[in-house]
């Protein structure tokens, strides 16, 4: 299992895996990488700190592109290929590519605030996906890829569609509320 950006995921998810599955992250800010790892105490979690090549960033949407953060985008390959991917970091779209290349044929991708429209190239690259969105424009939504399988075998699509409309539907309702 592998995650992009090294958030409360890397401490939550791998709790719910079994007690053998290892979880790899990686972080590029220093201060966050510090945060997590202090309060990180599962031994089957490793969390490295990949710095950005080149800062600020360079890209007009303010994530970093391939060339600010290069080292990060690539650092996976060197552990082989992935039965999960989650992507929650960094230059989303380069690294949307990169797990392409290193999940395995079976594996599934995930992509947090799939809503933004610049990282949506790369969902073509996957045989099989889903997109659930939100009200939101530059947040929100998931992205759940993969090259061979069905999506449908690993949840219930129309139940979560469903769930995800009502969930949307509140928040659009409350972000009406909060405009009176």
């Amino acid at each position: 299992m592998f995650g992009v950006g090294a958030g409360y995921s890397t401490l939550y998810f791998p709790k719910i895996l079994s007690k053998d599955a290892k979880w790899i992250s990686i972080e590029h800010d220093r201060e966050w990488f510090v945060r997590i790892k202090k309060i990180n105490h599962n031994p089957n979690v490793e969390i490295y700190l990949v710095q950005p090549n080149r800062f600020p960033w360079t890209d007009r949407y303010k994530d970093g592109d391939l060339h600010d953060l290069k080292n990060y985008v690539n650092f996976p390959s060197k552990f082989g290929k992935f039965d999960f991917i989650l992507i929650d970091g960094r230059a989303r779209k380069y690294c949307m590519i990169k797990a392409h290349e290193l999940i395995r044929n079976n594996g599934v991708v995930v992509l947090h605030d799939a809503n933004r429209e610049y990282y949506h190239e790369p969902f073509k690259l996957y045989g099989h996906k889903i997109i659930f969105r939100d009200f939101r424009k530059d947040a929100g939504g998931l992205f759940i890829g993969s090259k061979k399988l069905n999506i449908d075998a690993i949840i219930d699509v129309d139940r979560h569609r469903k769930l995800w409309c009502f969930i949307n539907n509140l928040g659009k309702a409350g972000t009406r509320i909060l405009k009176v």
